[in-house]
């Protein structure tokens, strides 16, 4: 296949197929795609680096670091970090007074500041479309693999260079409650959904009675 593990699972959520009733159909919905969804892999690639880089920045926002130049989509997922990712956390791991958990936090967005300089090195496509065989796997996808097992696969490319970045107290972080890869997928699904191929692509699916919003 032409479109890396990673790749397919993110897109794989976007387009949520719900009913195959036969095979047909199945060759129906590859059909709409190859009509409509024509991002090559190096447009995947390049959606994926910036919801890589807008995840994290989220999740620095979350933290206490907040920018006057985040977007709004970005404060939209921040506001989650504290409640949904952080707290629990904490409590899971014992960090319970004021200093502990303010260091923790500290330590964290300095580390996915240095994270988000490598972006370019983590996801990568060329210019070329995605085959039949790759648009097929998209909407038959069953595998359980996480956004966030893969991301963390491939970010230990930067431990020959970065020895100390990902401990096991960030790791821990970001897999909790799939936190990196919950962000990754947030921001890839706003970001898709503003291309008018996709768009084109969902409502082909929509009419054709073989897609559901995966937010439903």
């Amino acid at each position: 296949m032409s479109l890396p593990p990673l790749m397919q699972k993110g897109l794989s959520a976007l387009l949520k197929v719900i009913k195959f009733t036969d095979p047909s159909s199945i060759n129906q919905a590859v059909t709409t795609l190859e009509q409509h969804f024509t991002l090559s892999t190096y447009e995947i690639a390049l959606a994926y680096q910036k919801s890589y880089q807008s995840g994290l920045n989220a999740i620095i926002a979350g933290l206490g670091k907040a920018s006057i130049f985040d977007a709004k989509v970005i404060e939209e997922f921040a506001i989650n970090i504290v409640p949904d990712y952080l707290q629990p956390f904490a409590l899971q791991q014992g960090i319970q007074a004021y200093l502990p958990l303010q260091q923790f936090c500290c330590r964290t967005i300095a580390k996915c500041d240095v994270l988000i300089e490598h972006k370019t090195l983590l996801f990568q496509g060329e210019e070329n479309q995605l085959t039949e065989a790759d648009l097929a796997a998209l909407i038959t996808d069953t595998d359980s693999l996480s956004i966030t097992a893969l991301v963390l696969e491939q970010l230990q490319s930067l431990k020959a260079t970065h020895p100390d970045l990902l401990d096991e107290e960030l790791l821990a972080f970001f897999r909790f409650n799939d936190l990196l890869g919950n962000a990754i997928l947030f921001f890839l699904h706003e970001q898709l959904r503003r291309d008018s191929r996709v768009e084109a692509t969902l409502a082909a699916l929509q009419r054709q009675d073989l897609w559901q919003d995966v937010r439903d």
